[in-house]
Formats: C-alpha cells, sequence, structure tokens
C-alpha cells in the first residue's frame, strides 16, 4: 500500500469513527462526552498499536550512494553525514525528525529537485552557503525558519531564491511539506 493511500486510509477510518460516534451521540443512545471519550480513546490506541507494530525503521542514517527515494513512517532520518552523491530524490516521514544536511553532497551540474513531506514532527535542512537553491513549502500548522526568517502560525506557505538561481552552473529546488511541526532551513558557514 502506497503511503498517500494507508494516509487517506486512516483519515477516512478516522472520519468514520468519528461520524458514527456522533451519530449515536445524536440519537441519544450515548452522551456527547461518552462519544468523545471513546474517539480519543480509540485514536490513541490505534497509534500505540502503529507505533508498536509498524514498521521498525526507526533510526536510519543514509550513506555513500544516497537512494533516489525512501519512505520512513517513525523516528529519525538522517542524510548526509558523510560524502553522497545527490540526485533527484523524494523522501518523507509521518512521524519525526528528519535531518537533510547539503554540505557533504556532491552536487551534479544543472538542477536537483528535492521534495520533502512530513506528517508531524521537524524537518530540518542545511544547505551550503555558496549553493543556489530555490525553496517552497508549507506548513500546516507550526513553525518556519527560512533562512533566519522565522514564521509560526496556521497555514504557513513560504518561498526563496537565491540571487542568479536561474543561471547557476549547480542548483538546487527543494519542495518541501509538513502537516504539523517545524521546518528549518539553514545555511552553513
Amino acid at each position: 500500500m502506497t503511503d498517500a493511500r494507508s494516509w487517506r486510509s486512516i483519515a477516512g477510518g478516522v472520519l468514520v469513527v468519528l461520524g458514527g460516534l456522533l451519530l449515536l451521540a445524536a440519537l441519544d443512545i450515548i452522551s456527547f462526552g461518552t462519544a468523545m471519550g471513546i474517539f480519543w480513546a480509540l485514536v490513541l490506541i490505534a497509534a500505540g498499536l502503529i507505533v508498536i507494530f509498524g514498521p521498525r525503521r526507526l533510526h536510519h542514517r543514509f550513506h555513500e550512494g544516497q537512494p533516489r527515494a525512501s519512505d520512513m513512517r517513525f523516528g529519525d532520518i538522517r542524510i548526509g553525514d558523510t560524502e553522497w552523491d545527490l540526485h533527484d530524490m523524494e523522501t518523507g516521514m509521518a512521524a519525526g525528525q528528519l535531518r537533510l544536511d547539503l554540505g557533504k553532497a556532491r552536487i551534479p551540474p544543472g538542477e536537483t529537485r528535492i521534495k520533502v513531506k512530513g506528517g508531524m514532527g521537524k524537518i530540518d535542512i542545511l544547505v551550503p552557503a555558496d549553493l543556489a537553491v530555490a525553496i517552497q513549502g508549507e506548513v500546516g500548522a507550526g513553525a518556519v525558519n527560512l533562512l533566519g526568517q522565522k514564521s509560526d502560525g496556521v497555514g504557513r506557505q513560504f518561498s526563496y531564491a537565491s540571487p542568479g538561481y536561474d543561471t547557476a552552473e549547480k542548483k538546487v529546488r527543494l519542495d518541501i511539506s509538513l502537516v504539523v511541526g517545524e521546518a528549518v532551513i539553514s545555511r552553513a558557514g
């Protein structure tokens, strides 16, 4: 099952359960307070089961020969602790922290596209001072620190392009999406 399909299934299940409990409350079969108590108990039980029986890749570090795509669900992801070849890539996490360090990346000529998606947690991207970047993204609820410019709240959208990005020999386009949490994009050095 793909990540998008599994998220749709989870969201659909939550809505069905919530709707059913609200219907029972509206029909005076159970009280509204009881319905909400049952709902949140089921959400916590489901989250616990996902953590216990979900993927076991809780801490993962990518090394030489980075993958073009990765799909981690829970835990910490660190990309770029050692030298590596940068290619177009897509990576994401359901909950946790994702750290992408482009400082040790061997960047090819032309434009390299990186898509980073997260459900809940922190996305931390370190960009070399001399690298041309175009950055766009959104944080549904939380905080953004884009090269020292900070904002927080709901529906945070952000974008930035280095001067001379269009004519740069080597450049990276970052597309960042985070539902809840903090996105930090900073320059090294």
